[in-house]
């Protein structure tokens, strides 16, 4: 294989939607704390002290923290997620019924997903950790450059293009 080809895979390997959309990946931190289930209180405290897999790379929009809180005794955490989502329930809300409280929080950079669920605003975020809780509202698909469907049709075209090349070059090789 001569060094143009290879060139050309290497190329169309890094602009094939799969491999891009790995390297844009927002992380997370994942952990799930249950009241009824489990003492140790870090998923809510220090997501970042959790042992294991407590940052994930997530192909989705939204890193977010789901906080349910009693409301008699008030305040106890009965339940508490961190993860990603595409489309999560509520943005950033607090939802009250007869028996919890329950905060949704959402954001869009990485580790964003740090502060107590409390806070849907920077004042609840821990500042020695990264990550901000700031959501601007945009146009649908107008976050990259790029979509996946004109990935692929790039991709396809250059692709193409490069046999079309080589088989001019071979043919202008065989006429001298």
């Amino acid at each position: 294989m001569n060094r143009v080809n290879i060139w050309w895979l290497l190329f169309l390997a890094l602009t094939s939607p799969g491999i891009r959309n790995w390297t844009e990946a927002l992380r997370c931190y994942a952990c799930t704390y249950v009241a009824s289930q489990q003492s140790d209180t870090t998923c809510i405290d220090n997501p970042e002290e959790i042992t294991g897999q407590n940052i994930v790379n997530c192909d989705k929009k939204y890193c977010t923290i789901l906080r349910q809180e009693l409301l008699d005794p008030a305040g106890k955490v009965e339940s508490f997620q961190r993860s990603c989502e595409d489309s999560p329930l509520f943005l950033n809300d607090v939802i009250e019924d007869s028996t919890y409280k329950t905060y949704f929080r959402s954001c869009t950079s990485d580790l964003c997903n740090n502060g107590d669920g409390i806070s849907s605003g920077g004042s609840g975020l821990r500042p020695d950790v990264p990550g901000e809780n700031i959501l601007v509202p945009g146009l649908p698909n107008k976050g990259t450059l790029i979509s996946s469907k004109s990935g692929i049709f790039i991709s396809t075209f250059l692709f193409v293009a490069s046999v079309s090349f080589r088989r001019i070059l071979l043919k202008m090789r065989i006429d001298r």
